[in-house]
Order: C-alpha cells, then sequence, then structure tokens
C-alpha cells in the first residue's frame, strides 16, 4: 500500500487529505464528549502556571535511584506509569502523573486503582481510557491524543494540550508537552534509560537489544502480569528530536539528567551538581 500511494503522486495527495480531515473529524467529535469539555476546562487553568519554573520529569528506567527522588522532594515533577511500585520505599511522591498507553493504563487500574495523586487534577489520562473496561474518576484529567504515526516524519508537537497531545511512542514526550504548556522553562529528565533488551522497528521488526532478563525498569516489581507493547526507540528518539526543536524555538532548555543511558538529544548534565529546593 505504501509503495502503491508513494508511486502515484494524485493518490498520495488524496491519501494525505483523508488522513488530514480524518485528524479534524476526531477532534470535532471530541467536542461532543463530557470528559473532554470538562477536562478541556481544567487543562486551560494550568496554561502557564508554571511559567520561568523548572520541573524534573522521571523516567522509569533501570538508572533511577531511591535517593534521587527524595532530593527533588522539593521540587515540581511529573512521574509516569507504575511509578507507584517505589512507593513503599521512598516518602517522595510526584506533583504530577502521566499515562498514556491503554495497556499500562488497564494494568495500573488492576494493580492499583487508589495510587496517589490519581483522584486529583494533577493526573493525566487518555481519553480514549473511557474506552476501555475500567473506571477511573470521572474527575480526573483527561487529554485527547491523537495516536497518529508520522514516521519517517517527525511527530507534531502540542502548543494547546487543552485541544490535543500527539503521540510521540514515549509517554516521557506527552508529560513534556504538558510541561511547555504549563510555563516551564528548563526541563530536567531523569531516569530516561532510552534502551530496552527488546524494542520493535518501525516496519515491525523486533530487535534484541541484550539479554532477555535486563531490567529495563527501576524495580523489578514494576513489571505487569500483562504483555505490554514493544518500545519503539526510533519513534520515541524522533519524537524527543521534536520536542528539542519545539522547545527551543521557544527559549524552553531540556536537559538530560538519567544517570548513563542512550538518549543523547538533549545536552547531558549531571544531576548530582545541580542544587535542590527542600532537600530532606
Amino acid at each position: 500500500m505504501k509503495k502503491l500511494l508513494k508511486s502515484n503522486k494524485l493518490l498520495f495527495n488524496s491519501y494525505l487529505k483523508l488522513m488530514k480531515k480524518k485528524y479534524i473529524l476526531s477532534v470535532w467529535l471530541c467536542k461532543f464528549n463530557k470528559h473532554y469539555r470538562r477536562s478541556k476546562k481544567e487543562i486551560e487553568k494550568l496554561k502557564e502556571q508554571h511559567m520561568g519554573e523548572r520541573c524534573f520529569i522521571i523516567g522509569n528506567g533501570p538508572s533511577l535511584q531511591i535517593k534521587d527522588l527524595e532530593k527533588l522532594s522539593g521540587e515540581v515533577t511529573f512521574a509516569t506509569n507504575m511509578i507507584f511500585s517505589i512507593y513503599d520505599e521512598t516518602i517522595w511522591r510526584p506533583t504530577y502523573y502521566v499515562t498514556q498507553d491503554l495497556i499500562a493504563v488497564q494494568e495500573i487500574y488492576d494493580r492499583c486503582s487508589d495510587i496517589h495523586g490519581l483522584s486529583t487534577n494533577n493526573s493525566f489520562l487518555p481519553l480514549d481510557v473511557k474506552h476501555i473496561n475500567v473506571s477511573y474518576s470521572d474527575d480526573m484529567t483527561y487529554c485527547y491524543i491523537d495516536r497518529k504515526n508520522a514516521y519517517p516524519n517527525l511527530p507534531r508537537f502540542s502548543s494547546n494540550i487543552s485541544n490535543v497531545i500527539h503521540e510521540g511512542f514515549t509517554v516521557t514526550y506527552t508529560a513534556i508537552q504538558i510541561a511547555a504548556y504549563m510555563g516551564f522553562k528548563e526541563i530536567y529528565l531523569i531516569g530516561v534509560d532510552h534502551n530496552y533488551s527488546n524494542a520493535v522497528l518501525p516496519d515491525g521488526t523486533v530487535v534484541n537489544n541484550g539479554d532477555d532478563n535486563t531490567n529495563n525498569h527501576f524495580t523489578k516489581k514494576y513489571k505487569g502480569k500483562k504483555p505490554g507493547n514493544l518500545p519503539n526507540l526510533v519513534l520515541s528518539e524522533n519524537a524527543y528530536i521534536s520536542a528539542e526543536i519545539y522547545c527551543r524555538k521557544n527559549d524552553i532548555k531540556i536537559f538530560n539528567a538519567t544517570r548513563g543511558g542512550k538518549l543523547e538529544v538533549f545536552t547531558r548534565i549531571n544531576f548530582d551538581d545541580l542544587k535542590f529546593n527542600g532537600n530532606i
């Protein structure tokens, strides 16, 4: 199909127009969703709420350490997915919580339906979670995520998350879009290793990057009971590139403070060299 589209310019242009109409229709239909309408108003209140501040977006890679989280007790932080797996080992809790993958959302609900923050507007969930068999509170913040795959082009970066958040095939990209909308001017990534024992290429080929028994996350307790989507490091790296381009144009700096890892899109900075608010 892709070869046919590329070989026929007229057909290809018609396909692009159809995809554009489909996207516009999806956004338009959201306006009739009660969760979208309520959440949109709540999200609009967050615009530039943290103007000029800094934040930390916490990935779930094996480099993440409890001692690092505790240093962030006085900072604004975003955490994702099964971060609650470490709650019994630290008093630290995130300021904001984000998840987007529907398999992860189901697993999170099954394992812990009352985790810290998930009953407040400080939690961001995908709008389409309301179409699967989970009963998250109607009071939570639901975002419309345009799940279109832009590959081989870079994904779009949302300047208005109250309307749409663009898919980046990593929840970290979603968190960066939210942080930029809130007005943060310095965004630090920690625990974003960007490296997995198994991953998938854009054409669907599964690649093995090491020992299958390698721990891909900060704790062995993280692993869910259900098989999740394999990470696509090519697509997620494209998303990081898109984030860097957008943020640089808008005077937002993204730093990678991860200990090690393979993400080299953003300027590296040593986490231990940073000074923190409210150190414990």
